[in-house]
């Protein structure tokens, strides 16, 4: 069981001497009973470090006289995602207990870096309609991705947090985007780790001070520029004033593109734009395009156009058009004959790899059609790219393809040299489920080899989901070894998973 930490923070001085001494203004005049603004933080670790509900507080705190200043309290727990949060329940000790302890004037809800739209789009809603039932207001705060997953895993947590607050007309925190707006196009590595924690997964001081900044404009609907550049309990130097006013026009920037609308723009008008912008000479419109309608309601009426972009000149677009076309299942068996092509010749082994794995989605949803199944089967031995191969064996196995063959295939990839195909390769066993309960030990291996704390966290859901209780061992020894907070997140769901009990120390 995780530790929860739970805080709330007296009101300041001020109010008490206004309440013992008179202000001399008339009751209709008052205004101190609206200026404290009572926010409830619920999420995980990336609250917790460098104390972010306090540093909050302190922007109101430098704030103008008649700007609200924000109480803040929270409910956290290190490596919790909204899924395990809410299937807590909802008794003494839990986030939806926390939640019903008053009314708040927010709840800002934040979501695991590495959590699935599906996960995100169904425990999301059920904390809103909570907090919505108790009279407060929900903010979705969308944090930045770990170092690894840059860019593709920051537009992904962005993308669907945009997606799931348009749906709902919530306002989002985009956090995480205003750190890429931050750092530009293209930042070298050191610049990236400046807003990082030494682990490279969570913020550092300057992050979680960008994290201030977007949560105070979603908040109140104000700027943070010109807000206090102090830290609280840190040096006076830690943030500079030149940096402090880089973080504050980021967030203010991304705020008033994300949260200008007070509902979603016409349906109209976002598919003329998106149109466009595939259309678009630079590469890299057409590119944050495509990312928009990888999970969009946008994706079915513009399946044409994603499809014409398996054809695009830039690699990139054509790899995340695969993955945007597969998701549409069913609705896209006509892009079937294209995405074998691209699977075939295509000279950039990300764009055929997405191809192998937007076939076996599709396939899995046209039972009927095994159209593609040959050309995966080829690709499966000739590709000259692993990771291709891996995901054409787990394409082949989404769509129940002699699934025995395909286990025998993949364990033999389970010890391969690189270590990202073998990541690869215990993930497209999990995804199998129970029928490769066999491979766990091997499984087990992989997990304890592996150097990168993303690789471990799919290596252990993968073990989670094969069924093996005789994995709950290795598992326990991973939790206690491992310092990622996300990869350790995933081995507690493992081990649920298994019918095990996560050790109580975080």
């Amino acid at each position: 069981m995780a530790h929860f930490f739970a805080r709330g923070y007296l009101p300041g001085v001020l109010a008490f001497i206004i309440a013992l001494t008179g202000t001399g203004l008339t009751q209709a005049q008052e205004p101190a009973k609206t200026k404290d603004l009572h926010v409830l933080f619920i999420g995980n670790s990336q609250i917790y470090y460098n104390d972010l509900p306090r540093m909050v507080e302190a922007l109101s705190e430098s704030a103008p006289a008649d700007r609200p200043r924000i109480r803040a309290d929270r409910f956290v727990a290190g490596g919790a995602s909204l899924e395990r949060l809410w299937n807590a329940g909802a008794g003494k000790g839990t986030a939806r207990a926390k939640i019903l302890e008053k009314k708040w004037g927010f709840v800002i809800v934040q979501e695991i870096y590495y959590a699935k739209p599906d996960s995100l789009t169904k425990y999301a809603p059920l904390f809103h309609e909570l907090i919505q039932k108790n009279g407060s207001r929900t903010v979705l705060f969308s944090t930045a991705s770990v170092s690894s997953q840059y860019p593709n895993g920051f537009h992904e947590l962005h993308d669907m947090h945009i997606v799931l607050g348009k749906k709902l007309q919530l306002p989002v925190a985009a956090a995480g985007k205003a750190w890429l707006l931050y750092w530009g196009e293209s930042p070298t590595a050191e610049a990236r780790l400046t807003l990082y924690d030494a682990d490279k997964a969570h913020p550092g001081k300057k992050g979680s001070y960008i994290y201030a900044c977007t949560l105070y404009a979603a908040l109140t609907g104000h700027t943070p520029v010109g807000l206090t550049t102090h830290i609280p309990k840190q040096p006076a130097d830690t943030v500079t004033a030149a940096e402090a006013r880089k973080f504050q026009e980021a967030a203010w920037r991304v705020h008033q593109e994300v949260n200008a609308q007070k509902g979603p723009p016409a349906k109209l008008e976002r598919l003329a734009k998106t149109r466009t912008d595939l259309k678009s000479p630079q590469a890299e419109i057409r590119r944050s395009a495509i990312r928009a309608l990888v999970h969009s309601d946008l994706s079915e009426p513009l399946r044409e156009e994603i499809q014409a972009a398996l054809k695009d000149a830039d690699a990139d677009v054509r790899a995340t058009a695969a993955t945007a076309i597969g998701n549409l299942g069913a609705a896209a068996g006509s892009a079937v004959p294209t995405l074998i092509r691209q699977m075939q010749i295509d000279p950039s082994k990300e764009a055929r790899e997405t191809a192998a794995r937007a076939l076996g989605r599709i396939g899995k949803a046209l039972p009927k059609d095994r159209q593609a199944a040959p050309p995966l089967r080829h690709t499966a031995l000739k590709d000259a790219d692993p990771v291709t191969r891996v995901v054409a064996l787990g394409a082949l196995a989404m769509m129940e393809v002699d699934i025995p063959e395909q286990i025998t295939a993949l364990r033999k990839f389970l010890h391969h040299d690189n270590d990202l195909v073998r990541m690869k390769s215990a993930h497209a066993l999990g995804m199998i489920g129970p029928a490769a309960k066999t491979a766990a030990p091997e499984i087990i291996t992989v997990l304890e080899r592996a150097t990168d704390s993303h690789q471990r966290g799919y290596i252990a859901r993968a073990l989670g989901n094969t069924g093996d209780p005789a994995s709950l061992s290795a598992l326990y020894k991973a939790i206690q070894k491992e310092t990622d907070a996300g990869a350790r997140g995933e081995m507690r769901g493992a081990v649920s998973r298994l019918g095990g009990k996560a050790p109580e120390k975080e």
